[in-house]
Parts: structure tokens; C-alpha cells; sequence
């Protein structure tokens, strides 16, 4: 199993589709810079073409994303994209639990810049990632008990940007090219 503590920001794609079947697409972020710009627009596309519930979206959208890209995508971002807010959720054989979270404010101490730096070869990066896991499985375990670290930072108001500090510094040990030298 796995875990995540994600949470979204205020930050949109739009989409709307004509009746010729010609789709317009707008992003407040610019695509590729690593905010989940891709499925933000793959939950968009089936909300504007469906009137399914944001749990059929949010399967809809992982089953596109997985075979567009040969199966190595995440189902996180779609979750987050499609639900909002900050989310608990834990991966299992029988599927996924999501845990709506208390911010406790988080969101008024965040900052988000733009490096002008875009995400290229993602899917390599997954792909390496999936290669290593015999290697980094102690790295994983540690960084999934850091999401309940995070949760319990959160509720006691304590230095969560500690833990994300140290969660990245795990993140870049299971794969060489997970980040760039700047």
C-alpha cells in the first residue's frame, strides 16, 4: 500500500467543448510546470463532456492518463484535481481511501513560485523510479509513515515544512534523474 497528503490551490484549467467537438483550453499555471497541469485538464475534459460524479471522473481520468501513458502515472493528481482540498489518500489492493484533511491554515503560510523550469520525460523518470523499488523500499516505507507525521504536524500546528523538506530529500533518492542540477 501507499499514501499521500496532497492538497490543491486555488489554480484552474478551463474547459469547454463546441459542438463540432473542437475543445478550448485555458490554464491559470503554465502546462508542464509540474502542478498536475495534465490531469487538471484530463478531469476538466470528462467534466465537460459527462455529467458522471467526481468518483467516476476521478476513474475515468486514472484509466486515460495510465493509457496514454502506458500505465506509468500515479492516480494523486487525478484524486486531487477531481476532489479538491486537502486529501489523505491510501492506496490498496481493493482500491483507494480518501480522508478529507483539516489545512489548519496551511494555506495562508504557503508560497508558490515559478521557475520558468518545464517538466519534460516524466514518464522515464516513473519508469526508473518502478525499476528501483527493490532498492528504495526502505525510502518508501519511510516516506509513507511521513505522511501520517505530516497529518499529526498539521493538527498539533507543529513545523511542517520540516517534513517536507525531509520528504523531498527521500524523493530524490529513488531515482537519479527524479530532479534537475538547478
Amino acid at each position: 500500500g501507499g499514501a499521500v497528503l496532497g492538497v490543491t490551490i486555488d489554480k484552474y484549467c478551463y474547459v469547454a467543448l463546441h459542438k463540432s467537438g473542437q475543445i478550448w483550453k485555458c490554464f491559470d499555471l503554465p502546462i508542464r510546470s509540474g502542478v498536475a497541469t495534465s490531469s487538471a485538464f484530463t478531469v476538466g475534459l470528462l467534466r465537460a463532456s459527462t455529467d458522471f460524479d467526481k468518483t467516476v471522473l476521478v476513474r475515468l481520468a486514472v484509466e486515460w492518463e495510465r493509457d496514454k501513458s502506458g500505465g506509468n502515472v500515479g492516480h494523486q493528481d487525478q484524486y486531487l484535481c477531481a476532489l479538491g482540498g486537502m486529501l489523505n489518500l491510501k492506496f490498496c489492493d481493493q482500491g483507494v481511501e480518501v480522508n478529507p484533511i483539516d489545512s489548519n491554515g496551511l494555506q495562508d503560510n504557503l508560497m508558490l513560485f515559478y521557475t520558468g523550469v518545464r517538466h519534460t520525460g516524466s514518464y522515464d523518470v516513473i519508469e526508473e523510479q518502478l525499476s528501483n523499488i527493490k532498492q528504495t523500499a526502505p525510502v518508501l516505507k519511510e516516506m509513507h509513515s511521513l505522511v501520517y507525521d505530516g497529518i499529526d504536524a498539521l493538527d498539533k500546528g507543529s513545523e511542517f515544512g520540516k517534513l517536507l523538506d525531509k520528504t523531498w530529500g527521500l524523493k530524490r533518492k529513488l531515482a537519479e534523474h527524479i530532479s534537475t542540477p538547478e
